[in-house]
């Protein structure tokens, strides 16, 4: 049994029974048990009950199609800073080391303050844009951080249920699998039936 009661899911396996004060990993687990065999978009299980008819359009989700079937995968949402952007922090970031040097020579204490403070902040949110190599870093989609978030909310949810019911957390272990999409996988030939 994994059925949730409130506040709480009464959980029940192999004779073990005890109580688990909820957590969205309990939520997405009773979800998957709900439905087993089936492959399940992490995003969908983050989204929580709603329609999902077709994709968002936030989650940035490219349309692949082979032989009639329709596959959503999830893309990135874009680079973090343009390059018309780049361009203009950098002649910024330029203009305001020439202003520094020409305050410095002059000893203009005041002006060096504040054009260090500026500069400081371009520098800043010029460095937080690029990555190695001064190569622009790329957003992660909504559906890269909905798969971070499940896996590890799950993964959360297991721990728990290890310090109760060891052999639930080994059955777990061997039929959950996470990542974009999540299944409960349970071996055909055991069968078992979960009260939801």
């Amino acid at each position: 049994m994994f059925r949730r009661e409130g506040e709480y899911w009464f959980i029940a396996y192999e004779g073990e029974a005890f109580r688990l004060r909820h957590t969205k990993g309990l939520g997405y687990l009773a979800q998957l048990i709900a439905n087993p065999g089936r492959e399940t978009l992490a995003l969908h299980l983050a989204q929580g009950p709603s329609d999902r008819s077709r994709p968002s359009t936030r989650a940035a989700w490219r349309l692949e199609s082979e032989e009639g079937l329709r596959v959503f995968t999830p893309g990135d949402t874009g680079e973090l800073i343009d390059t018309r952007a780049r361009t203009a922090y950098e002649r910024r970031i330029r203009d305001l080391q020439e202003d520094l040097n020409e305050s410095e020579a002059m000893g203009d204490i005041e002006r060096m303050a504040r054009l260090r403070e500026e500069l400081d902040v371009l520098s800043e949110h010029l460095a937080a844009a690029l990555g190695l190599g001064g190569k622009v870093r790329r957003t992660t989609s909504q559906a890269e951080r909905a798969r971070q978030s499940v896996t590890k909310a799950i993964t959360s949810a297991a721990d728990r249920i290890q310090r109760h019911c060891p052999a639930l957390a080994r059955h777990l272990a061997s039929t959950v699998r996470t990542g974009t999409y999540c299944i409960y996988d349970p071996d055909p030939r055991i069968p078992i039936t979960w009260l939801t």
